[in-house]
């Protein structure tokens, strides 16, 4: 995770990192519109990535979601 994150940082982006999906969720939550992109494993703790896609979706529709494994 670190070194994607860093990756990103690099090009420019403002990047936030969270390793469970319910805390990810919360942080998205409490700002969705600061949000352009969401990437996320397949295998999150607590939350599959496509249970944490649809509650993403449903608090803003369009969001640009990344699904991606290991």
């Amino acid at each position: 995770m670190e070194l994607g994150k860093e990756a990103l940082e690099a090009l420019g982006y403002r990047v936030v990192a969270k390793t469970g999906s319910v805390e990810a969720l919360d942080v998205f939550l409490a700002q969705p519109e600061q949000f352009a992109l969401v990437i996320t494993d397949q295998t999150t703790p607590d939350m599959t990535s496509m249970v944490l896609a649809r509650r993403l979706l449903e608090d803003r529709p369009g969001i640009l979601i990344i699904l991606d494994t290991g």
